[in-house]
């Protein structure tokens, strides 16, 4: 990826939207086994991560491995807006942060960007629920 634009959470994302989505989102590097997000903390952020590998856990059992072109978090959006799983960097690895603050401010008040971004979330929220019934499954 050249650019947080180029990110795959953003395909099919008008260019007007991808904008205001993105202001004052930061490249941030985690070293390996460094914790993005714990269970139970304060959901604040939204992660789309750029490199390396991360894992969703819960009770130190890996529900889901996300990589490159992967976005991470949807807790920010819903109440009581903390976090229901940790996620920890496998290797060392790169992913845009974006504050969650302001996004939740953008989707109040512009409803049309509030859905497109709410759809691409829910589209997160789902298939970290499929792994997680197919970890239990198995």
């Amino acid at each position: 990826m050249n650019s947080i634009q180029d990110h795959p959470f953003f395909s099919g994302i008008p260019p007007a939207h991808i904008n205001q989505i993105v202001q004052g989102a930061k490249l941030t590097e985690y070293d390996s086994d460094a914790i993005l997000l714990r269970e139970g903390e304060p959901a604040n952020e939204f992660y789309l991560i750029e490199s390396g590998l991360v894992a969703i856990e819960t009770n130190a059992a890996v529900i889901q491995t996300l990589g490159p072109g992967e976005a991470l978090g949807w807790s920010w959006l819903f109440p009581p807006f903390s976090w229901h799983f940790t996620a920890r960097a496998l290797h060392r690895s790169r992913a845009y942060v974006l504050d969650a603050g302001p996004l939740l401010v953008l989707c109040e008040g512009n409803h049309g960007l509030g859905y497109v971004l709410i759809r691409q979330v829910t589209q997160i929220a789902i298939s970290h629920m499929e792994a997680a019934i197919k970890k239990l499954v198995l």
